[in-house]
């Protein structure tokens, strides 16, 4: 995941913390920090112009020659594209300036007329995907000022690896939370204003869940008189700095809220849908659904998917579909914001071939009791950004609420297992940091975990938060259970007694795998046939646990024999695997 520090910004106070401090402290909190790198660096010459003439070029139709004036100087640069006209304010590319594509531009005679640089696109700029033109500046930016300072692209990117177990971490909000747990500062969310029309979301909005073991929570808001255009820079910069590209304002706004709060969404467009009704149930068997990528894929009743009364209209979850898909002409929209099954979710993405954004938070669980803030939110910046009216309310349905769960942990005993010595206020005061509900007992603190910490299940894991939080290398080496004084046992000597009489007459120890070939089986004595087989293995040859340790040892006799190796001796101590008979 990448984290803009502009961005972070928002959310928590970082002014007196140093880059190298806060990837350290991460990093040792358990939050590996694969790359850190400056955004917006590639592009220091490039200049903000304005376009002072434009005339035809004297030996080419297809271009212009355009005198742009720089700040400094007026420069004369061949162009290609149709959009620009005079007075326009647009990106200059000077020469030896690198874009990030890794152009690097220099002065050029072209078709006899010198052209000093070159006026960008976004896409050349890194910006967006619009190829089609030079991108146009707003008016208030200054001839000569530096295109990086202008849109204020310079930005830290934190690049994170987020292990399976911790997808609290995956969106902006998440991260501030964890970085103001470590250095002791408060982190703020921003509230979800809406004003809202009298007419209720439920008017329109039909939501019907079939399976709600596979869909526990929907979430269904709409947005009526909706406006789609390009977003603003700033929406533009911060889905960049996450790695997305922009699209369009619906789009983004989506997009943006997925990265600020880990919930994934989904808009529809509500006039595209039959019978305008959204149904979660799975895929009828052979089903098939065009996603917008404009590829038809086959399902299976495995499959979750989203549907109207003709058909699915999105892969639940992992992909919209393209008949139901926003675009210029979209008035109203269904905004869906849901939980699916983790399982099911990480099924359909891998048997399909499709991971996104969203497959990988669902399929590491993201809080269910946030997915009505979500839609509030993507609601709130429609109505701001997309001249949205949004409805009351929601269709929300939610049939069995998650809950907390209560675990209780012991001080002494954390204490103990750490090896330091916190105060019982020390450690309420660490675990209320990460938004778990302490409630001090006698000799133990009760505590309330929050569903966007499904990781949390056992007491070791709240001593493990301790641990994170209370700084790993602070907490001194020592060996566990110094009272109890082990020693080797009469098997072990037994064993070992074994080994040096063999080795003495010239046998070597092999270490072979407990795992042995189902079809192997057939060749051992009919009351070694029975074995153990996996249900996952990892390859056919290591399929079944062994009963006897002969296989291992003659596959180990046959590999060396095949190169030549004649005077092979072989012993093996080791366990072997037995079903134990029932009683009966």
């Amino acid at each position: 995941m990448r984290v803009s520090l502009n961005w972070l910004k928002d959310y928590i106070d970082i002014s007196g913390i140093s880059i190298e401090d806060l990837a350290e402290k991460l990093d040792l909190s358990g939050t590996e920090i694969e790359n850190v790198f400056e955004e917006g660096a590639g592009i220091d010459k490039v200049v903000v112009g304005e376009i002072k003439k434009i005339k035809s070029h004297a030996k080419a139709d297809r271009f212009t020659l355009c005198e742009v004036y720089t700040g400094v100087e007026t420069i004369s640069i061949v162009c290609g594209a149709k959009n620009i006209k005079e007075k326009d304010k647009v990106p200059v590319a000077l020469p030896e300036a690198r874009l990030p594509n890794g152009m690097v531009i220099k002065s050029a005679v072209i078709r006899g007329e010198k052209s000093a640089g070159m006026l960008a696109s976004a896409v050349e700029l890194g910006l967006g995907e619009d190829a089609s033109g030079i991108m146009i500046l707003d008016k208030k930016f200054d001839p000569g000022e530096r295109l990086d300072v202008a849109l204020d692209l310079r930005d830290t990117i934190l690049e994170l690896e987020i292990t399976p177990n911790r997808p609290d971490l995956m969106s902006m909000k998440g991260i501030a939370r964890e970085i103001g747990a470590i250095f002791g500062k408060d982190y703020s969310v921003t509230e979800a204003k809406i004003k809202e029309a009298d007419k209720e979301a439920t008017e329109l909005a039909n939501i019907k869940v079939n399976d709600t073991d596979l869909c526990p929570r929907y979430v269904g808001k709409i947005i009526t008189d909706v406006v789609v255009g390009q977003s603003p820079a700033w929406l533009k910069k911060r889905l960049i700095a996450a790695g997305a590209r922009p699209i369009n304002n619906l789009v983004d706004i989506t997009n943006y809220v997925l990265f600020e709060t880990g919930q994934p969404l989904h808009a529809f467009d509500y006039e595209l849908l039959k019978g305008g009704k959204i149904i979660v149930r799975r895929a009828k068997d052979k089903e098939k659904i065009t996603t917008i990528d404009d590829i038809e894929r086959p399902l299976t009743t495995e499959n979750l998917v989203i549907a109207d009364v003709k058909g699915p209209i999105a892969l639940a979850g992992v992909m919209g579909g393209a008949s139901t898909e926003v675009n210029d002409q979209t008035k109203v929209v269904l905004l869906e914001s849901a939980y699916f099954n983790p399982l099911n979710i990480g099924y359909t993405s891998r048997n399909l071939g499709l991971i996104s954004e969203s497959s990988i938070r669902f399929e590491r669980g993201v809080d269910p009791n946030n997915a009505s803030y979500a839609a509030d939110r993507a609601a709130q910046l429609m109505q701001e950004l997309a001249s949205g009216t949004v409805l009351k309310g929601s269709a929300d349905v939610y049939p069995e609420k998650f809950k907390f769960k209560k675990l209780k942990m012991r001080p002494k005993r954390a204490n103990a297992v750490l090896g330091i010595d916190l105060k019982e206020k020390e450690m309420s005061k660490m675990l209320s940091s990460l938004e778990l509900e302490v409630n001090p007992k006698k000799d133990e603190l009760e505590v309330g975990v929050p569903t966007f910490r499904p990781d949390l299940e056992r007491e070791i894991d709240l001593i493990e938060e301790i641990g994170r939080l209370y700084d790993l290398n602070k907490i001194k080496s020592t060996l566990p259970g110094v009272s109890q004084v082990g020693g080797a046992t009469e098997i072990d000597y037994l064993q070992q007694e074994i080994r040096d009489q063999l080795s003495a007459q010239g046998l070597k120890e092999a270490l072979t795998y407990a795992f042995i070939e189902t079809a192997a089986l057939k060749n051992l004595p009919k009351t070694e046939q029975d074995a153990i087989e996996l249900l996952n293995p990892l390859s056919e040859e290591q399929s079944a646990l062994r009963t006897l340790l002969l296989p291992g040892l003659l596959k180990s006799l046959q590999y060396n024999v095949a190169r030549n190796q004649e005077n092979v001796f072989l012993f093996e101590i080791g366990r072997v695997f037995k079903k134990i008979k029932s009683a009966s």
